[in-house]
């Protein structure tokens, strides 16, 4: 599979696909993905089709998944269509499937995506209620298809690894309030006498959005207890590929990137994450596929998931009524990279 060779015709091309194709700055992801392809095989024929037209935000994200397993030491059983990647260590044996949330679109195919507010209070109530009924469509849809039944799948974990694509940057927001929706509370934020930080998971009502009301809780559904884990990873980009290809040795040393955002902060009375900024260039640099990657354990799974897992990701787990995690020292919520190329002048 030649990806960034076109197949279709030129006004299919997605813009996106256009962009990452021919941008000198996207030059390392680029050869990293060449790269890749030929140790992905494309169950469905039609990867590269789709990755340049209608679904490349998808195809990516099973790009990104394929490179973070085999970081993990995880091989691949293909022989089936579904779920997306059977995962097989010496001791594990996992199911992992691929879960986008998309835009919006009217009967014609128009994005009717609704912008993501500005001002505070009501960016706080679309961050509370419309981004879980977003995440609660493709989730739930999953959820019907009851891979647990399928006789290759039974008697072991399922996965589900999402990622938003609903809106440019949409990720970002995954990581402050998707705890909310899978476990069904919401957190307040106190300090107490000796300026200590509490934090209390208190549960929540429905997510509330003009007309439309769903449950809350993806982890109470019917059926949801054979889905052991929802994992994400808001920096899981095209950037983060352009980065860990730069590593590699993939692409010109031209192209200079500055990776910059919020990180976990350890500091237990640290309400609010801490700034970070990397010389992507710089020698000492250093990143892993798993870095940013979450994983939500669901506390009624009739096949629970360890940490030995994905051992470098961050693990949160509901226990006794509140959120206990199990965070790496770095762990990235929010990032963008700042792609820095040569201006090329013509001689006169």
């Amino acid at each position: 599979m030649d990806v960034f060779v076109p197949v279709a015709p030129a006004d299919h091309l997605s813009a996106a696909f256009l962009r990452v194709a021919s941008g000198e700055g996207f030059l390392p992801a680029r050869a990293l993905i060449e790269s890749m392809i030929p140790y992905y095989e494309d169950v469905d024929g039609n990867f590269v089709e789709q990755f340049q037209t209608t679904a490349l935000d998808a195809r990516f994200w099973e790009l990104y998944l394929f490179a973070l397993l085999n970081e993990q030491g995880f091989a691949f059983d293909r022989s089936f269509k579904a779920p997306d990647f059977l995962c097989h260590r010496p001791l594990d044996r996992v199911f992992v499937e691929a879960v986008t949330v998309n835009p919006t679109r009217s009967q014609a195919g128009i994005v009717i995506e609704p912008p993501v507010p500005t001002e505070p209070a009501a960016f706080l109530k679309c961050h509370r209620e419309y981004m879980p009924m977003k995440w609660s469509s493709p989730l739930t849809s999953k959820l019907k298809k009851k891979y647990w039944e399928l006789p290759h799948v039974r008697g072991f974990p399922v996965v589900f690894a999402m990622q938003d694509f609903h809106v440019p940057r949409a990720m970002t927001f995954l990581s402050h309030s998707i705890t909310s929706y899978l476990y069904g509370i919401e957190f307040v934020a106190l300090i107490d006498e000796k300026e200590n930080l509490i934090v209390e998971a208190i549960p929540r009502g429905p997510h509330e959005w003009g007309e439309k009301i769903i449950e809350t809780g993806f982890f109470s559904l019917p059926d949801s207890q054979y889905v052991s884990a929802v994992m994400t990873n808001p920096i899981a980009t095209i950037s983060k590929f352009n980065r860990m290809a730069f590593l590699a040795g993939f692409g010109t040393r031209s192209v200079r990137m500055i990776y910059a955002g919020f990180c976990h902060d350890h500091n237990p009375n640290a309400a609010i994450s801490r700034p970070f900024r990397f010389q992507v260039n710089h020698p000492k640099y250093s990143e892993t596929w798993a870095q940013g990657t979450n994983v939500f354990h669901n506390p009624n799974a009739v096949l629970p998931l360890d940490e030995s897992f994905l051992p470098d990701a961050a693990h949160h787990r509901l226990k006794n009524g509140a959120i206990r995690s199990l965070i790496p020292d770095f762990h990235p919520y929010q990032s963008q990279t700042l792609i820095l190329t040569p201006k090329r002048i013509g001689r006169p």
